[in-house]
Order: C-alpha cells, then sequence, then structure tokens
C-alpha cells in the first residue's frame, strides 16, 4: 500500500523570495478586487481583511450587499430574558452597525438590510443608516424591526 507524501518544501526558494508569498492577485487592479469582494458576502469580505494590508485597505470599500442579520445568533437569544435579549446584545449589533457604517469609503453599496429587534430608542442610529444606504445608492433598503421569533429552548418532534 502506498502512502500519500507531500514533496519536502523548498526552503532557500521560499528565503530567496524574502519570505512573503505572492499569489498574484496583488497584482490586480483595486477595481478588479473591489469586483471580486462584490461577490462575497459582507463577513467573507471582511474576512479578506486578513489576506495582507492591501486587502485590509479596500475593506472599506466593499460594494457589496451589507447584511446585518445572523440568523445563528437570533437563534440563540431566544433561549435569553427579555431583558437581557434587549440589552448588551442590542447594543453590540448597534455599535457593529455603525462602525460599519462610519468606515465605509466606497462611493456606492449594492444592497442594505437590517433585520433586528429594535425599539424607538434608537431612530436616529436608524436614520442615519437610512442616509448613508440612499447617499451610497443602494438599489435596495430593506429594514425589518419587528421582534424576533422566539423559539422554545427545547424542540419537539411531532408524530406524522
Amino acid at each position: 500500500m502506498a502512502s500519500n507524501t507531500w514533496p519536502e518544501p523548498d526552503l532557500k526558494s521560499c528565503k530567496s523570495c524574502g519570505g512573503t508569498w505572492n499569489d498574484g492577485l496583488d497584482q490586480l487592479p483595486d477595481e478588479v478586487l473591489l469586483s471580486i469582494m462584490s461577490c462575497l458576502t459582507m463577513k467573507e469580505a471582511a474576512r479578506t481583511s486578513a489576506l495582507s494590508r492591501r486587502w485590509r485597505e479596500l475593506w472599506p470599500c466593499f460594494p457589496g450587499t451589507f447584511n446585518f442579520e445572523d440568523p445563528k445568533t437570533v437563534l440563540e437569544r431566544s433561549s435569553l430574558s427579555d431583558q437581557a435579549f434587549f440589552g448588551q446584545d442590542t447594543v453590540n449589533f448597534v455599535t457593529w452597525v455603525t462602525g460599519v457604517v462610519d468606515q465605509h469609503l466606497g462611493p456606492a453599496v449594492e444592497e442594505f438590510k437590517v433585520s433586528f429587534d429594535l425599539s424607538n430608542t434608537y431612530q436616529s442610529l436608524i436614520d442615519k443608516w437610512v442616509v448613508f444606504a440612499l447617499t451610497k445608492g443602494a438599489k435596495s433598503l430593506v429594514l425589518d424591526f419587528n421582534p424576533t421569533y422566539r423559539i422554545a429552548s427545547t424542540m419537539h418532534e411531532l408524530p406524522l
């Protein structure tokens, strides 16, 4: 039985390139990289900032869909009390959205979606988000501030 082994890396050639890895993407113009980034989700686009300084500088220009909703987080919140739900989670969410909006440097966004249970307490920030979306020429603006459906902490299987 043959074993699969990987060839040993040529450390001399790695050292000769200065220890930097170049995949060719860094040679592309910003417009092409932003076009690539626009095909990603907002979360994936944010992760590109870890690739290199150039990608980190491009992330604030992300032109795609700004989707501020995480279904997993909503499901995790379903087991919390109302007080906890409307407490720090809400502050963290509002801070996250406002931070992304404040740091965005690009001329446009494709879509802007916010889905979270928010009260009138945050009206001025919500207004700011709407102005941002309209100023950036968003083709779609979705604001859903309805209370989330709370799923019971235990799921039951129904007989068919």
